[in-house]
């Protein structure tokens, strides 16, 4: 990378310390806002022991990217064997979701000293940069070094920051000319990517870089008895139910069978241990259950199939096109929609989602997942699914959701493969 009037202006102060930045990190260690590790790793000191061999360094501008980073990082580890990698982050956060065999460290500031710490010390085969918020100095002395830098677009990311200096947009700015290759999430992204200084021709609209849906496993030839079983009665789930939503989802499912007779409830609980409780509710409710835990049959007058064993969330999800997902009418945060998104069951769900609002809300967007607050509602949403046609259009929005994010994944390490085939080559 040849220095831009700009970066040769810059080294002239820059190279020279680490400047107001790290007086600002002691000051922050004294007040106790951070610790004196992060202090360490802010300014690239007392670092880690680096592993042997090639390092791949990818950094997380957006904590919400996180869940994909972590996934893009298997599959480049299932692409190659012996690869090491460092994930930085600028926020709080990061480290904690850190659990596996990956460093995490705070990225270091954006001043000479400390880039070349940094560098020095971890020595990175290349650089993932995912999101914005783009540090000049710091990926024009990666590129100086001959490594190649990825980026990879994230929603509302923000390349060229209007609240900083124009000094500093203008190393943006120039930093950004020499990226090796920049997957953008849509139209409106790349039209800001182009403005702060990318080239079009290194770069390319393919979508957000997403965690893809993680699909719970199914036995094919169990699936098959059960849907025997069930012949073609209409279907809907009630998953991972607290013990707070068993009542409701029982008034839903009676309310429901007064306009739709043959429809069967296949409830499971978040304890199975708590199946016989569940089936003396329905009968006192006047409903006629079947137990699982007991390989009860199934007859016609069923109304309520208990599902009180575990680990079949993938059987139940594949065979019922309705899921209402549980933990979600009580204050429990709801539980991960992607499993049943992705195996082709319409979502329902209370308001309670905390935990994975994020995934719900993609759902939502795309007219795949519908929330309720009562029994009434939600045997309303199950009566107006009972049409093919609108699970079916469900059903295929939540497929386009939950694959969305496999296009930038499988390009970013093909990408990667192929720069890593080159340099051995070279």
């Amino acid at each position: 990378m040849t220095l831009s009037p700009a970066f040769r202006l810059d080294a002239l102060f820059s190279n020279r310390s680490d400047g107001l930045a790290a007086r600002r990190l002691a000051q922050a260690v004294a007040q106790g806002e951070i610790t004196k590790q992060e202090h360490d790793a802010r300014l690239a000191l007392h670092l880690p022991e680096r592993p042997k061999g090639d390092l791949i360094w990818v950094h997380v501008s957006d904590p919400t990217s996180t869940p994909a980073v972590f996934e893009l990082i298997d599959r480049l580890s299932d692409a190659e064997a012996g690869l090491s990698f460092l994930v930085t982050h600028a926020q709080h956060g990061v480290t904690a979701a850190c659990a596996r065999d990956v460093i995490c460290q705070p990225l270091p500031i954006d001043r000479g000293p400390a880039v070349t710490r940094f560098l020095d010390h971890w020595a990175p085969s290349m650089c993932i940069w995912v999101g914005a918020n783009i540090q000049p100095r710091l990926l024009a002395a990666t590129l100086a070094r001959k490594r190649q830098v990825f980026a990879l677009d994230t929603p509302n990311a923000t390349p060229l920051d209007a609240s900083r200096g124009l000094f500093h947009r203008a190393l943006t700015r120039a930093v950004l000319r020499h990226f090796d290759w920049t997957i953008i999430g849509d139209a409106a992204s790349q039209k800001r990517w182009l403005q702060a200084g990318m080239r079009v021709e290194k770069s390319e609209v393919l979508g957000f870089i997403e965690e893809g849906a993680s699909v719970p496993a199914g036995n094919a030839a169990e699936r098959a008895e059960m849907a025997e079983v069930f012949g073609t009665r209409p279907l809907w789930l009630a998953n991972h139910l607290a013990e707070g939503e068993d009542l409701p989802v029982l008034h839903a499912q009676k309310a429901a069978l007064r306009r739709a007779h043959r429809l069967l409830a296949v409830i499971v609980p978040d304890d199975p241990d708590r199946g016989a409780q569940i089936a003396r509710q329905a009968h006192d409710m006047g409903m006629t259950t079947a137990r699982r835990a007991l390989d009860e049959a199934l007859r016609t007058e069923t109304q309520i199939y208990i599902a009180d064993t575990e680990g079949e969330s993938g059987l139940w999800y594949r065979l019922c096109p309705i899921s209402f997902l549980g933990q979600s009418l009580v204050n429990n945060g709801g539980i991960d929609p992607s499993g049943a998104a992705a195996l082709g069951s319409g979502v329902l769900h209370g308001p309670n989602i905390s935990d994975y609002a994020l995934a719900y809300s993609k759902l939502a967007s795309a007219g795949a997942a519908r929330r309720v607050r009562s029994p009434l509602e939600l045997a309303r949403e199950i009566e107006a699914l009972l049409s093919p046609d609108r699970v079916a259009a469900m059903a295929h929005a939540a497929w386009e959701v939950t694959s969305a994010g496999a296009d930038v994944t499988n390009r970013i390490v093909s990408l990667v493969i192929a720069a890593r085939d080159a340099e051995g080559e070279s």
